[in-house]
């Protein structure tokens, strides 16, 4: 019986680990009543959900990032008293691009 309330929670964790290391931060940790591990899971939990949401956020504000430099792309660079401004554009649109990807290798919970 007791083997069972540190068995059970113990593959649960192994189980929602993997899942995290593939970048699936969609797992719930849920034991039963009596099992062991309680306050671990917990903080697992709670871990999975800060990182999902910060992972969102930069989601998110990489997409507007994106967005407002494609508006400022529209704008014919050639014609600014600032030759470099396309060069400075060009290198943040890359950054932001990798910042998006990095986000999206992970699956969320608000997916």
């Amino acid at each position: 019986m007791i083997t069972h309330r540190i068995a059970g929670p113990l593959f649960r964790f192994e189980k929602a680990l993997d899942n995290m290391i593939a970048g699936n931060l969609n797992d719930i940790i849920h034991l039963r009543e009596h099992d062991e591990g309680k306050d671990l899971a917990e903080k697992i939990n709670i871990f999975n959900h800060g990182l999902s949401q910060a992972l969102h956020t930069i989601s998110t504000e990489s997409g507007v990032v994106t967005d407002l430099l494609a508006k400022a792309r529209s704008h014919n660079f050639q014609d600014e008293k600032e030759p470099g401004l396309a060069v400075i554009h060009d290198k943040i649109a890359e950054s932001t691009e990798k910042i998006h990807r990095a986000a999206a290798a992970f699956t969320r919970r608000d997916e």
